[in-house]
């Protein structure tokens, strides 16, 4: 049991380490706080693989398996309790097939990314098996896993082929500010810090359209840099975005902070804005999925004392979940931050006939060299599943698109301002997959 404890520590550690960068920076706490917050964190986010091994140890002197009996059983375990424990980030070995674009991702519509996963685990039975038989018969045993991934194979380029012609499309304009952590921005400009975040928005907004109109554009998580609620119409911010979109002609999806007022609790929303005011706008998405010690604080319903001991950790208003907007005749299905890595999350979505995903993200709490492409390509892989273009905008990068056929298109810099233009192919009615 310790043996496997031990494997599943040093491995979240390895891709996870930036853990406790996101603890300092989003959770606001001291750097010895977030080494131990990573270090818990490394203690029991991949618990599915010890548990695994006891269960696997049980049934094996339970049942008296013979050794290659145990070998076929243990992966299976594995994959059955990595799907029923619970994990702050829903991570599995599926993820790879996308981002080594091995067409056998494709078989995600059918199976999901968490079955390729389980494809992964299947692939070492014979590879084990191999170590231990006889020379002559380790030949045979190799062989398997290459002509299931010859198989799997021909069937990713089988369901590509059978996607049928899009009949819409719409031109998304992407904008990324390169703005990283507010508090940054107030440390260096002071209280001026709102106006140089927004007139940073216009003016790469403003290059983006200079090769033409678009269906809307798309600014990334939190990026407007004020509350957007009903009670902040006269905000002068608002109002300047207000009559940036009206002088434009534009309609745009932006990030921002609401306000629930029933409980008096910001909320991290995905606001709907249209050219001619706020009469037109579809109701704003407020985030479902809350990102734990950086929006809440776990187990401070139950002891609310935690929040005075805590007080920098947020207490933000929880969206009611995954639910389309019809904006400007088409239906958006929206999704923010690492709400993108639960497949739940987007299938419901597409059951509520989402035609475009939208995914806005703030990754510069993260640090820069591990967790941006994780998280790039867990969300990229929603879009396989549910087969329906997926647009990501980014505060820092990576902001991109990808295509319901697997198409990933560029990719914006890392730590620029940028804006690109996508180009978005879909179905009037996607399939339900």
């Amino acid at each position: 049991m310790w043996t496997g404890w031990l494997a599943q520590f040093t491995l979240t550690l390895i891709g996870f380490n930036w853990i406790a960068h996101t603890i300092y920076e989003f959770g606001h706490l001291p750097l010895p706080i977030a080494y131990l917050g990573l270090s818990v964190f490394c203690s029991f986010a991949s618990l599915h693989i010890p548990f695994a091994g006891l269960l696997w140890f049980g049934l094996r002197r339970k049942f008296n398996l013979t050794a290659t009996q145990g070998i076929f059983l243990i992966p299976t375990l594995t994959w059955l309790v990595e799907q029923l424990y619970p994990m702050i980030f829903d991570w599995h070995l599926g993820y790879t097939w996308l981002w080594a674009q091995f067409p056998a991702y494709h078989v995600a519509e059918w199976i999901g990314f968490s079955g390729l996963s389980l494809l992964t685990y299947l692939a070492h039975i014979p590879i084990m098996i191999a170590i231990f038989v006889p020379w002559k018969q380790k030949l045979q045993w190799i062989a398997i896993p290459i002509f299931a991934f010859a198989v799997l194979t021909g069937a990713g380029k089988y369901l590509l082929n059978c996607l049928p012609p899009f009949d819409r499309s719409a031109t998304v304009l992407v904008v990324q500010g390169n703005i990283g952590n507010l508090e940054k921005q107030y440390a260096e400009k002071g209280t001026a810090f709102r106006d140089s975040i927004i007139q940073t928005y216009f003016k790469v907004t403003l290059d983006g359209l200079k090769e033409g109109p678009v269906d809307f554009a798309l600014w990334p998580e939190t990026a407007f840099p004020d509350q957007i609620h009903p009670l902040q119409v006269t905000s002068q911010y608002v109002y300047q975005l207000r009559s940036f979109l009206s002088q434009h002609q534009l309609r745009l999806l932006t990030g921002g902070y609401g306000l629930r007022l029933e409980t008096n609790q910001d909320s991290n929303s995905l606001f709907f804005m249209a050219p001619r005011g706020m009469e037109e706008d579809p109701p704003p998405y407020d985030k479902t999925i809350l990102l734990a010690f950086g929006e809440y604080l776990p187990g401070a319903n139950w002891f609310p004392k935690l929040r005075q001991w805590l007080p920098q950790v947020g207490n933000f208003a929880r969206g009611t979940g995954p639910k389309t907007r019809n904006f400007d005749g088409i239906r958006i299905g929206p999704q923010i931050c690492y709400e993108g890595l639960f497949d739940w999350f987007t299938r419901k979505l597409a059951q509520d006939q989402a035609q475009i995903v939208v995914n806005v993200t703030n990754d510069s709490w993260y640090g820069t060299w591990q967790q941006p492409y994780q998280h790039l390509y867990m969300t990229l892989a929603r879009a396989i599943e549910v087969r329906r273009p997926l647009v990501r905008a980014t505060n820092t990068g990576f902001s991109t698109a990808i295509q319901p056929n697997g198409e990933i298109l560029a990719f914006s810099p890392f730590n620029q301002e940028w804006s690109g233009r996508y180009t978005l192919k879909f179905w009037e009615n996607g399939p339900i997959t």
